[in-house]
């Protein structure tokens, strides 16, 4: 027996047990504390709020003052003060005892009885060994087990049963065991190591631009008062629950929002009229979440930020001023589907896989370079990021330094393993997690096109996709003007304080042929690695553009969901089954619609097969039954129809929306507007007449006119079920 405390063990003894065992039996008694555990959970009842009670205690604070001062610290502090004070004397606090024993929803005291009825049987047969009673044991055991899958499939479908919105309904997911588990943030490092780590990404190199492309547009962005609809649909647009480090809810400001109206108003036209962002809304607590989840490394950690309910807010009401600026004077560059209305990953790849096809079926090939920046949301410059606004996007002197104010002199705190580490300066980058930092990072990098003079490329956020026509090049040449390039990319990055990370940046030589000779490509004199697929965006990129590996690799999630799922199968009555393939695995058919008709007729069949497979648990039947009449109770279509039903409503979106205009403009109208066509591109290869361009716009010629007018989005797909059924 090892210890490293002799003075606990009270006894240690070593005797023999001949009756037992040839071995000595080795014991030891010690003394050591045993904390009880505290099983209790506590929740504040909103829906218990007295508004008799909560007027009172809201009149007690000093409004007359409150409206007289114009430092937003102290108005921050004297609203949250008032706000902390009602949700403590207000809100009642409930108490909710857990069982030291987690007792499953479903159980009943009928099944109870049915347990101890049947253990008694167990007990009587095994000492009796006669076949009437061991008879009498299986009665009541198969009674039992009846009455378990019976409760169980009673409450399974009265959980999904009924209207229920989103959240609800996930969360009923979750509370059932049907779904994934809540990611696991315990690490086995400690708050102020991960803190520690994160802090290292940030950079306090202070540069500026030295090319300077003004725009022209003489109209200068000014942050505008706020109005009360503003607030009221800002303060509801905030989903999530997460209290900041000020310690007030999202539902306690929901719950008393027509009493807070006139306090946030003031509070926010304050802010955009001194310039200065609240202190306390810059105090961030971070929340790390594992990149992989079987990679324990700080490396592979990622910071969420949990920023203040009432800054998501303001950030929102802020960054809807911006989009409609940006907008309205068209100032983002085409070429960037990041956080974007109307664009997305699918129209992203869309765009670059066009632009490789048209290339292939010439019969050339293109280079395609995938390039990574590490920890780009980390690393963006404050003083660089201000200059911009300024000088790119016309934003004014007050607007600069609000913005300037939000980024500067914020801190963070990890909370990690329910410890709080101490509070580190963030120097650079933008809050991951926040509303506005999304919005900033694309105009901190929408001139990065503009350095580009011979590739193409196209941006989603961070992720960049390089790619090079060479037709007629040589690799010689193809080598030196990629090259060119990506050390203009790479000045670029390094004026902008970004860093490309060669070693997770790859090259794919796209071709319909083998063995083709690759080019030598470099950043920084560390050479590019080439592959033959490759991961971007979430879509499995392979060298001869095909698309056969993320179409199967769909078919094994949808496998893996379907086992998950069969697990309480005989549980589920048919329309709870229907709304967990819909929430589980038809966003995994819907997200390979422009692709599945442009895969092999053997993947093609493969995802029809998974399809199949879907149905018979949907409809419990067999594995030699006929299924296929029964793809439309799924799809809303047989298979082949709903690929192209899919096409037809992408189509519809980007025509009516013009939107992506990299898309839009792809779609070359017949001179007669009547008419509602589009030309078919020109092609020479039966693969490229394969791809939504001209898949697409064939199926979309062959539309009665009444449903290519339709301007309604989901009209036309009513009209397209109708149609294609």
């Amino acid at each position: 027996m090892l210890t490293d405390n002799v003075e606990n063990v009270l006894r240690f003894n070593q005797i023999s047990v001949p009756n037992i065992s040839h071995h000595d039996l080795i014991f030891a008694s010690l003394d050591f504390d045993t904390t009880k555990t505290n099983n209790d959970v506590f929740y504040r009842d909103y829906k218990a709020l007295d508004p008799e009670i909560v007027l009172n205690k809201f009149n007690e604070s000093d409004w007359e003052r409150f409206y007289s001062i114009t430092n937003p610290d102290v108005l921050i502090d004297m609203f949250n003060n008032t706000l902390n004070s009602i949700h403590e004397e207000c809100v009642p606090l409930r108490k909710v005892r857990k069982s030291k024993n987690k007792v499953n929803p479903w159980f009943n005291s009928q099944i109870q009885i049915a347990f101890i009825d049947r253990d008694r049987a167990y007990k009587k047969w095994k000492h009796s060994a006669d076949s009437d009673d061991f008879a009498r044991y299986k009665i009541l055991r198969n009674l039992s087990n009846r009455l378990v899958t019976q409760a169980k499939r009673s409450y399974y479908n009265a959980q999904f049963s009924g209207e229920m919105t989103t959240k609800d309904f996930w969360h009923r997911i979750r509370h059932t065991g049907l779904g994934k588990p809540n990611s696991n943030i315990e690490s086995d490092f400690n708050a102020d190591e991960i803190n520690a780590s994160f802090q290292r990404h940030f950079t306090s190199q202070i540069r500026t631009i030295t090319h300077d492309p003004r725009n022209n547009n003489d109209r200068r962005f000014a942050f505008q008062p706020v109005r009360i609809f503003e607030i009221i649909n800002a303060v509801h647009e905030v989903k999530s629950n997460a209290i900041g480090l000020d310690n007030v809810p999202i539902k306690l400001i929901k719950s008393l929002l027509p009493l807070v109206l006139a306090p946030l108003s003031h509070i926010f036209n304050n802010i955009i009229e001194s310039c200065v962002y609240p202190q306390v809304w810059k105090l961030t607590k971070i929340i790390p979440f594992r990149k992989k989840s079987n990679v324990c490394s700080l490396n592979n950690l990622r910071p969420i930020s949990i920023i203040s309910a009432i800054s998501k807010a303001f950030e929102r009401i802020l960054k809807n001023q911006i989009c409609c600026f940006i907008h309205e004077n068209n100032m983002l560059s085409s070429l960037q589907s990041g956080y974007r209305s109307g664009h997305s990953t699918k129209t992203a790849m869309l765009k670059v896989c066009d632009d490789i096809g048209v290339v292939l079926d010439r019969d050339s090939k293109v280079v395609l370079v995938l390039l990574d920046f590490s920890k780009a949301f980390d690393t963006i410059s404050h003083s660089i990021m201000c200059h911009k606004l300024e000088n790119f996007f016309n934003f004014s002197r007050n607007a600069v330094i609000l913005i300037h104010s939000y980024l500067n002199n914020r801190q963070q705190a990890v909370f990690c393993n329910n410890t709080l580490s101490s509070f580190l300066p963030v120097s650079s980058g933008v809050p991951q997690g926040s509303v506005l930092g999304p919005i900033l990072f694309s105009l901190y990098i929408n001139d990065l096109p503009n350095v580009v003079k011979y590739c193409s490329l196209h941006l989603f956020a961070d992720d960049v996709q390089l790619y090079l026509d060479c037709t007629k090049k040589s690799i010689e040449e193809i080598t030196r003007l990629v090259n060119f390039d990506l050390e203009a990319i790479r000045l670029w990055s390094l004026e902008n304080t970004l860093k490309l990370n060669a070693t997770k940046t790859y090259g794919i030589m796209i071709s319909r042929e083998t063995n083709v000779e690759k080019p030598l490509l470099r950043i920084d004199n560390e050479s590019i690695e080439f592959v033959d697929s490759a991961n971007v965006l979430g879509f499995t990129i392979q060298n001869n553009l095909k698309w056969d590996k993320y179409v199967l690799k769909q078919c094994g999630t949808i496998y893996a969901y379907l086992r998950v799922l069969y697990a309480n199968g005989n549980l589920l009555n048919r329309s709870t089954k229907i709304k967990l393939f819909k929430s589980f695995i038809l966003p995994h058919f819907i997200s390979s619609d422009f692709l599945i008709g442009s895969t092999s007729v053997h993947v093609q069949s493969r995802m029809r097969i998974a399809l199949n497979s879907c149905i018979r648990f949907v409809f419990n039947l067999r594995r030699l039954d006929p299924v296929s009449h029964l793809q439309p109770m799924l799809l809303g279509y047989s298979f082949q129809n709903f690929i192209k039903a899919r096409c037809c409503i992408l189509l519809h979106k980007i025509s009516t929306t013009k939107m992506p205009g990299c898309l839009y403009d792809k779609l070359r109208p017949f001179h007669s507007p009547r008419a509602k066509q589009f030309i078919i591109p020109t092609h020479f290869s039966s693969a490229y007449g394969k791809t939504f361009f001209v898949r697409g716009v064939v199926l979309w010629n062959s539309l009665p006119n009444y449903m290519k007018n339709q301007q309604s989005v989901s009209v036309f797909k009513k009209q397209c079920q109708e149609y294609f059924n």
